[in-house]
């Protein structure tokens, strides 16, 4: 299981991949990886905020914990979103535009507000 420390060092590099031209959300032609990526840094952001004492065994499992958790109430919606998103991005072959990579960066803006590290 990734330690925090961790959890931090591969949301610096995913957030490092969303700022470069080749997988910018507003200029990439590879939304899907674009979105995937997002949702990813979300996940980690969620899962550093769970360690040390929980980490989630799979999606389902963190979505209950989540739910269940009054400190992800404000940005449960915005990671379901991302989430529905990314799967559709990956598994429906295209479909999705830089304008849904942009929303899906406001999601994870705002959930990395919410749960930012110290």
């Amino acid at each position: 299981m990734p330690t925090r420390d961790e959890h931090i060092e591969q949301i610096t590099r995913n957030k490092e991949l969303l700022n470069t031209e080749v997988l910018h959300p507003s200029i990439t032609k590879y939304v899907e990886w674009s979105i995937t990526i997002m949702f990813y840094t979300a996940v980690h952001l969620i899962e550093y905020n769970l360690a040390p004492n929980y980490h989630s065994k799979n999606h389902n499992d963190r979505e209950k914990v989540m739910y269940k958790n009054s400190s992800f109430k404000r940005i449960f919606q915005d990671y379901k979103a991302l989430k529905a998103t990314c799967w559709s991005a990956r598994y429906m072959c295209g479909g999705r535009s830089r304008e849904d990579a942009v929303t899906c960066m406001q999601h994870l803006d705002k959930i990395e507000r919410e749960l930012k590290p110290a």
